[in-house]
């Protein structure tokens, strides 16, 4: 036995034998449905749908065997009502077939009998005899491959005609005890509900248009009756329901198409009226409304002033997923997206979130023009501005244009007093075969900080995180960063971009009482390896041993402005092959030290001494930095953090501590 779920016929209509001239009763089936849900037998072979000739492809028998009971519907002969083998001449030419096309395991089929016809010739079938359905697999049942058949309850059984010409007798296969010809492992199976019998109009039938998008509320209400009913449906889009009390077809589809939909209601008689007919075209989502998106939430009071990053990824059925960061919490984010029909285009997200706050709330709305969301974090009075983009689809054009490795500086767009002079640098990564990318930012006191974020659609990447370092999470960096194409992408591609970076009072020697949040701007480009065997920076070859240098180390700020003591230093890059150059630093005051330099990555690193009045106030003090590249040349960016000379009942170890800037320059 089989549930209702897995084969479900509603109703079929027989037109009893007494029947004007007038009348054209009819059996029509109909059994359309998505390529998902189709007719299959119990090996899995779908029944072949046909083409657009009636009776081309499925046939349909409906009949009953002579010695066939309530316990063993499939006794005896076979002896049909209908089609080619009928004892009823005018009858066999009514073998229900297939009249329109589609996947294999759906059709729609109709028969109608001529004015006068009668189902059975003879002596009639002994009322409460079963009857039997049989499907086969062919134009014409001679050359048909048989199925199954299939009988069922009390509401299967024959019933004596008394209705008037014209009318039918009423033979419902809604109730859940179906029997199949060979046992339920022969059956067939379907998750859709029908098929469906009705008195065929005496016109086409008109279908009230409804159109819908995906992820878009519905509500069908039927006229009020005057008497109650039981409603049956056919062919509802996924996403839909009917109440059987109502008649109310309400919900939200979740895939696209055309659906003829049937809303039949079965009055207390067990007769069905007149059907209520809806043809719902359900457009699909805009492709800018589906996919991976990313952005960012301002700094606000109500994230503690650290900003929060934002991803949500959306699907083809209106559905919804993603978090939200807030510092070192993550919020969860789940639903279904608002859509109407009347603005296809648009899509809202409107959500509590109670594990934030008890009046917190998400608003964001969706462009699927523009490819961009918007909105607000709110709590009362209280409001964070919300933007973001969509992700290109993974692999795209663009995507591969911007793939590689880059590299970038940040630096103060307004210096401030009290706040690091260095420069801060970073290296980012476009994955080539996705849209994550890695990014590691080393801030200017020595903060860092790591990202994996989404690239979006024109190059966008939001960061949004906190520094671990001297500074400690007390460091809060957020912003867009931006990939620009060149013209021989992805070699000569730019980035730009601004970020905020705020750190609070703390317990340091660096930086105590904190600062910003400072407006720092962003500047790089792909970083591309330089000849091999050649120098950084473009810079050309010298002999050191004869004092000659192609490069400057310059540093200042930091403290070195207040006592006096900037400097730079020219110094000689040489190739030790591959990449890799060793920096040659003449001797002099202070003493220099540079590491190698490593042309594949471009990060450079170092130390400077600097004498004290004291041994205990010599002072080394360490450097790094990055090699940048931009359109007018590389030049290397970096900082370098020293300890103030030590005031009374201070040592260097406990005196404050100041980020100042390192440049390296060709020559």
């Amino acid at each position: 036995m089989y549930s209702p779920r897995i084969i479900s016929l509603l109703l079929w209509g027989l037109f009893a034998a007494m029947v004007s001239a007038r009348a054209q009763p009819s059996v029509q089936v109909v059994w359309e449905a998505p390529s998902t849900n189709r007719l299959l037998d119990s090996t899995g072979t779908a029944l072949d749908s046909g083409l657009a000739v009636a009776g081309d492809g499925v046939v349909l028998e409906l009949g009953y065997y002579d010695a066939g009971s309530a316990a063993a519907p499939f006794a005896g002969t076979f002896v049909p009502l209908t089609g080619a083998s009928s004892p009823a001449t005018a009858m066999q030419g009514t073998s229900v077939g297939d009249s329109g096309g589609g996947p294999n395991g759906t059709f729609s089929i109709s028969t109608n009998f001529n004015a006068g016809t009668v189902v059975f010739q003879g002596a009639p079938p002994v009322a409460g005899t079963p009857l039997v359905i049989r499907f086969f697999d062919a134009k014409t049942i001679p050359n048909a491959r048989f199925y199954n058949a299939v009988s069922g309850g009390v509401n299967w059984q024959w019933k004596v005609p008394t209705e008037a010409p014209g009318s039918f007798v009423l033979l419902s296969l809604a109730d859940p005890g179906l029997v199949w010809l060979g046992g339920s492992s022969s059956s067939f199976r379907t998750t859709l509900a029908c098929p469906v019998s009705f008195r065929a109009p005496s016109v086409a039938p008109n279908f009230t248009s409804v159109s819908a998008v995906v992820g878009g509320a519905v509500t069908l209400t039927p006229p009020e009756r005057s008497t109650p009913a039981t409603y049956m449906a056919l062919n509802l889009p996924s996403g839909l329901r009917l109440n059987t009390t109502t008649g109310v077809v309400s919900g939200v589809p979740t895939v696209p198409g055309t659906y003829r939909v049937l809303v039949m209601p079965v009055n207390q008689s067990g007769v069905t009226e007149t059907a209520l007919r809806y043809n719902i075209a359900v457009a699909a989502l805009s492709d800018g409304m589906v996919g991976c998106f990313s952005g960012l939430v301002e700094r606000n009071s109500l994230n503690g002033n650290l900003g929060a990053s934002l991803q949500i990824t959306t699907t083809s059925g209106g559905s919804y997923s993603g978090k939200l960061v807030v510092g070192t919490r993550s919020f969860v984010l789940r639903g279904q997206l608002g859509i109407s029909s009347d603005s296809p285009t648009q899509a809202t997200i409107s959500l509590p979130l109670t594990a934030f706050g008890p009046e917190v709330q998400l608003n964001l709305v969706f462009d699927g023009v523009s490819q961009t969301f918007s909105g607000t974090l709110s709590s009362g009075t209280q409001s964070a501005a919300i933007s973001g983009v969509q992700s290109p689809k993974v692999k795209t054009a663009l995507v591969s244009k911007l793939t590689g490795a880059y590299a970038f500086r940040l630096q103060q767009s307004v210096p401030v007093l009290g706040s690091p002079r260095g420069y801060g640098v970073g290296t980012l990564t476009v994955a080539p075969s996705s849209n994550t990318v890695s990014v590691l930012t080393t801030l200017a006191d020595g903060a860092r900080a790591t990202f994996s974020t989404l690239l979006g659609k024109g190059g966008e990447i939001f960061i949004c995180g906190r520094g671990l370092g001297d500074s400690g999470l007390h460091s809060s960096l957020t912003g867009q960063l931006k990939l620009i194409l060149g013209t021989n992408a992805p070699y000569n591609n730019l980035l730009a971009g601004s970020l905020s970076w705020l750190k609070s009072e703390g317990d340091t020697t660096l930086y105590s009482a904190g600062f910003g949040p400072l407006s720092l701007d962003a500047a790089g480009g792909n970083l591309a390896l330089p000849p091999k065997g050649g120098l950084v920076l473009g810079a050309s070859p010298v002999s050191p041993s004869v004092g000659a240098g192609n490069a400057n180390f310059g540093f200042s700020a930091g403290g070195l402005d207040v006592e006096g003591r900037e400097f730079t230093r020219t110094v000689s890059l040489t190739s030790l092959g591959n990449y890799t150059n060793r920096v040659v630093v003449p001797a002099g005051t202070p003493t220099l030290t540079v590491s190698v330099i490593n042309g594949a990555s471009g990060a450079f690193s170092g130390s400077f001494v600097l004498a004290g009045t004291t041994t205990a106030t010599n002072r080394t003090v360490r450097f790094q930095g990055q090699i940048v590249p931009s359109g007018a040349g590389s030049v290397g960016y970096g900082f370098f953090v020293m300890p103030a000379l030590p005031s009374d009942g201070q040592t260097l170890t406990t005196s404050p501590k100041f980020s100042g800037s390192v440049l390296l320059n060709v020559q």
